[in-house]
């Protein structure tokens, strides 16, 4: 068993975050405050009165029976009842113990690339072989080639994980796209992780797909309150199955960390799963409105940029012209990183690098950035960017 690297996301955002004045690179959007989640039921005063009662205890393990069913209510009930979803602090820790359980040093995974590092830093711990199944830009889009995912599938893979809508170039899974999918491993039962949490966030409705853990039964699938619902503050996720055995062992391993969730978090969940709709669609007009400046901008800007307009989740990845970049930016290193410092340094707005999802240190995402379009202040911060964009223009 080796160590855990730092993980650099999220030591970048620790030195960034909370101290720069204008955030483009974050996969949250507008949040609420308590007041605002209370007062968009119509009920807020019997809300606070009942909130005020809360008893400040331990909670059940695998999470408040009526938090259990409201996740469930967002599956086919013929699939997913309140005893298929184990409640956990945060999606980060459904991926620490879904990967701690079901891994070991004889097994072999193959995880999407770019990712969230801890989906191939775990698997790394335990031992097993890992491999890339990479996002490809083809043809103005990003894909997922399945004849490549096929051949790399050995006698000892265990287990693949994907992530969509997927963070951070905003490929979405059609239903074609699942369907091959699972007929690829069905056959081999294999095991899916599917890390779900910009699910709900489809820019259109005609773009949603039944879950992962829905239509094929070995499917950990993986949801949040921080992404599609705007509630990352609670730090409430779930994993979902059908596999009754899977959520057992992932709950033994809970015990090692959290044991369970804290009550006012599950109460607020609870909240805001049973009024999801209100959640969900205040959002939409912000995503709208943003991809809506973001397509004028990148058009007047082709020479600069390659920008694939996303259908779904809350991220967008940027591809820079390194022939017009290259010359420009100072410093050495990978040209994305060069740019993030650049503008963080000139104008104080913040993108994330492609080298913060480099999992596996390839090198394949060193002209991109992650870009988030989730916030109002987009518009504000937008016009930071162009101010950069005009300023190394004029030099």
């Amino acid at each position: 068993m080796t160590s855990l690297n730092p993980f650099r996301l999220e030591r970048f955002f620790a030195k960034y975050e909370f101290n720069t004045k204008y955030l483009m690179c974050v996969s949250d959007p507008e949040s609420l405050t308590i007041k605002e989640l209370f007062e968009l039921t119509g009920d807020s005063q019997a809300l606070w009165e009942e909130f005020g009662k809360l008893p400040l205890c331990y909670t059940e393990s695998s999470g408040h029976p009526e938090l259990r069913q409201l996740i469930a209510n967002l599956h086919n009930p013929e699939k997913i009842s309140a005893k298929n979803v184990l409640v956990h602090t945060g999606a980060e820790e459904v991926i620490l113990t879904a990967f701690s359980t079901l891994v070991n040093a004889e097994d072999h995974i193959i995880c999407v690339t770019p990712c969230y590092q801890s989906s191939v830093e775990i698997p790394k711990t335990r031992g097993c072989e890992i491999d890339e199944w990479s996002v490809e830009l083809k043809d103005g889009k990003y894909i997922l080639d399945f004849d490549k995912l096929e051949a790399l599938i050995k006698p000892n893979t265990k287990l693949v994980a994907i992530n969509s809508p997927h963070n951070p170039t905003g490929l979405h899974f059609t239903k074609e796209d699942q369907d091959k999918l699972i007929k690829i491993l069905e056959p081999k039962g294999i095991i899916l992780i599917a890390d779900e949490v910009n699910r709900c966030s489809e820019h259109d409705l005609s773009y949603r797909i039944p879950s992962f853990a829905d239509v094929y039964e070995n499917t950990v699938s993986i949801g949040v309150m921080s992404k599609s619902y705007g509630l990352p503050g609670i730090r409430i996720g779930w994993a979902a199955s059908q596999r009754l055995d899977i959520l057992n062992e992932m709950a033994t391993m809970k015990d090692y960390t959290t044991i369970c969730n804290p009550a006012p978090s599950e109460f607020l969940a609870i909240v805001g799963l049973k009024y999801s709709d209100k959640l969900l669609n205040r959002l939409l007009p912000i995503y709208h409105q943003n991809l809506g400046l973001l397509d004028e901008f990148f058009a007047n800007h082709k020479d600069k940029f390659e920008w694939i307009r996303p259908k779904a989740g809350i991220v967008t990845f940027v591809k820079l012209n390194a022939a017009y970049w290259n010359d420009k930016l100072p410093g050495d290193g990978p040209l994305a990183d060069r740019f993030s410092k650049d503008l963080l340094d000139k104008v104080q707005v913040l993108v994330a690098p492609g080298s913060q999802f480099d999992a596996l240190d390839n090198g394949n995402w060193n002209e991109h950035f992650r870009l988030g379009y989730g916030r109002k202040n987009l518009p504000e911060v937008l016009a930071e960017f162009k101010r950069y964009v005009d300023l190394i223009s004029q030099n």
